[in-house]
């Protein structure tokens, strides 16, 4: 019935039941499911699917109700890991699968033009889809209380209705571009998803509109008003929704507060700085930016457990420059639908999302940027409410006599119609990201090659830059998470990787270059042996097929020159291993500079230790990727005494399930003399060589 929301290896959709097969046979059947399947095969909006599972009712958390809250979406059950099968594609309603089709569309251009998590925040900013942030910037976005500016909100709605109106009004006339204004609305409000924010707004904008096309006077508070009653006439259950109650207290704080809060504060600050710019720049954005957070504050803390501490700086930092970010996001999207996104539209994208990111990284980073709230329910934010409503009114029976009258939309309410900010301002944030991006774009430090554990979870990826920065990649990992590391790893603009290695098909080694595929261009894929019947195994041929990579089938013994007297020789699997015993026949490759050797060693168990022990091949290196995750079926005795490793590394999930790495393994790695590294404690692990000496960061 929707989009599926990826997140991790996971995929979640709704799926409206048609039949259902029971006792007596199929029977018509209605209500809403919603799906937790393998992120391979993707479904679409609009497929038929039949779905083979338990049905659970969603569960009560102490503090979320689950149940109501998918209760209010029309869903009644939920299904944890069905099989799922494709029928027939295309079933849904004609209007939503275009619209479905446009967003993936410039889903793909972000990806294809912007590394991560830039990418990811732009997705979430033009589209709304913040399961695409990493976990750690999502973290950082609710520690700075910002988090409102990744969900499509009302400020989206209401920029995009003044970026038409403003964009065509010259042209054709303040009537005709209101019109199209209004279709623009509706149609960004179906294409990003009928939240009530975006509901809310979406109804606003239309009556401020309609009000202007009419020729009457369009008051912001009474469109708030009628956009409340409407969306709760409809939906009752929608009022107990955090993001109604966000949206349109956020915006009556704007529409009442904020004039009030401006009055007093252009009247203290024209004691010492009477100049228009001054308010424009400070009173104007302190005032919306105060009566925001002040409205909002209490009932994130109700309803999410935390208060933010640093919320104002983070908003008044960032709501300025919105209109950029939205408008980076926008190009990048147009630009990467192109066959080669010029790097000019490259980087006039970039630069104000990096200044989003290094701003919220910076402040969440700060010592007490936000605080528990558990113990601050309802009546607490009620009483709050109240108290902010009482400020109101005596700020308003209290206005300065030389204070500003407010507009007929509200007093501030025009300003957020103005689709750009100052020049000076976006000259000022220019110069300031261009400068950032400068030092971030300049090759830095000695020519090494560089070996790099990455931190995708529970599963393996490494990779290999050579010092004339040719770059390998070995696997992928369990999920997506690869291309965030990636991103913040290879240069700004680099979307080329020269060859990509699948040591053996399971989901946590294969699952992330699916995604890689996606986003990089692949020069070469080498691959074992392995053959599995998995929907990821068949996502990656898919993929490799459409990429037109060259493609290369590995066996023992061979060897690949990397350049730069790198070479990787291919030690494991024989030619006559069985494709079916996957961690067996995983491939075991040596990477070669100089005097220096490190041994990875896939997922390989004892079997395939023994029979390697039992070949003549030199297995001695002084770095040592540790097989299977140090589960303890690895690594034995005599596979270690062979190697004998300065430098052992573990790649791990935090916490997970399966006890990685056995407490047996990395004793015997520390009685060896290893130095030992696991991406679950040290997160990911960079070794440097010049081909003698080696140094781990």
């Amino acid at each position: 019935m929707d989009e599926p929301v990826e997140s991790g290896a996971m995929q979640r959709f709704r799926v409206e039941a048609r039949d259902v097969l029971g006792p007596s046979g199929w029977r018509v059947a209605s209500g809403r499911v919603l799906v937790r399947a393998p992120l391979y095969p993707r479904y679409a909006y609009g497929d038929f699917v039949e779905v083979e599972g338990e049905l659970d009712t969603p569960p009560v958390f102490e503090e979320f109700d689950y149940r109501a809250y998918l209760l209010r979406r029309g869903v009644v059950s939920i299904a944890g890991h069905p099989r799922v099968r494709l029928i027939e594609g295309r079933r849904g309603n004609g209007v939503l699968q275009d619209i479905a089709g446009v967003r993936s569309t410039l889903s793909a251009g972000i990806e294809r033009t912007l590394p991560e998590p830039e990418a990811a925040l732009a997705e979430g900013l033009l589209l709304g889809k913040k399961a695409a942030l990493p976990p750690q910037l999502s973290a950082d976005l609710n520690a700075t209380g910002v988090t409102h500016l990744v969900v499509i909100s009302g400020y989206n709605v209401t920029l995009v209705a003044a970026l038409v109106v403003g964009g065509l009004a010259w042209a054709i006339g303040r009537r005709p571009a209101g019109v199209i204004a209004l279709a623009v609305i509706v149609l960004y409000a179906i294409g990003v998803g009928p939240s009530p924010p975006v509901v809310r707004a979406a109804i606003m904008a239309a009556l401020v509109i309609i009000a202007g096309l009419l020729g009457r006077p369009g008051g912001a508070g009474t469109a708030l008003a009628a956009a409340a009653a409407s969306m709760a006439g409809v939906d009752p259950q929608v009022v107990h929704d955090p993001s109604y109650q966000l949206s349109f207290a956020a915006a009556a704080a704007v529409v009442y507060l904020a004039p009030r809060l401006e009055a007093h504060l252009w009247a203290w600050v024209t004691r010492w700085a009477p100049s228009p710019m001054v308010r424009s720049l400070v009173v104007e954005e302190a005032s919306v930016t105060l009566a925001a957070v002040a409205a909002t504050a209490p009932i994130i803390a109700a309803s999410f457990g935390r208060f933010s501490l640093i919320a104002l700086l983070a908003n008044m930092l960032l709501l300025p420059v919105f209109p950029l970010l939205l408008a980076g996001s926008l190009v990048a999207a147009i630009g990467g639908l192109t066959p080669a996104t010029p790097p000019l539209i490259v980087w006039a994208a970039w630069l104000p999302l990096r200044y989003m990111t290094a701003v919220v990284e910076t402040l969440a980073s700060a010592p007490g940027a936000s605080v528990g709230a558990e113990s601050f329910g309802p009546w607490h934010a009620a009483g709050a409410l109240a108290l902010l409503a009482a400020l109101t009114w005596w700020l308003s029976r209290r206005q300065p006599p030389d204070a500003p009258e407010p507009g007929p939309t509200g007093g501030v309410m025009p300003r957020l119609w103005r689709p750009f900010p100052s020049l000076w301002l976006s000259g000022a944030l220019g110069a300031g990201v261009l400068v950032y991006g400068c030092q971030v774009a300049l090759p830095g430090g000695p020519a090494r090659l560089e070996i790099t554990m990455l931190d995708v979870g529970q599963g393996d990826a490494i990779l290999i830059e050579t010092p004339s920065g040719r770059q390998a990649l070995i696997d992928g990992g369990p999920d997506g998470a690869i291309v965030q590391q990636l991103g913040r790893r290879l240069d700004f603009g680099d979307h080329r990787i020269d060859a990509v290695f699948l040591t053996h098909p399971q989901a946590d080694h294969v699952t992330g270059l699916v995604a890689v595929l996606e986003r990089y261009e692949v020069g070469d894929v080498f691959a074992g042996p392995g053959l599995a019947d998995s929907g990821v195994y068949g996502a990656w041929l898919a993929e490799v097929r459409e990429e037109g990579a060259r493609v290369h089938a590995l066996t023992a013994p061979a060897s690949i020159d990397l350049g730069d007297g790198v070479w990787l020789d291919v030690l494991w699997p024989p030619p006559d291993a069985d494709p079916e015993d996957l961690n067996n026949v995983s491939l075991v490759l040596r990477l070669r500079y100089g005097d220096v050797t490190a041994l990875l060693t896939g997922d390989i168990e004892a079997e395939a230790e023994g029979a390697l022990l039992s070949t003549a091949v030199d297995l001695r290196a002084d770095v040592l990727k540790v097989a299977h995750h140090g589960s303890r079926t690895s690594t034995t005795d005599a596979f270690l005494d062979a190697v004998d490793p300065d430098v052992a590394l573990i790649s791990v999930g935090e916490g997970n399930w399966f006890g990685h790495p056995s407490s047996q393994v990395v004793r015997r790695l520390e009685e060896a003399g290893a130095r030992v590294f696991r991406t679950d404690v040290d997160g990911a692990v960079r070794v440097e060589t010049d081909g003698e000496r080696v140094w781990v960061r």
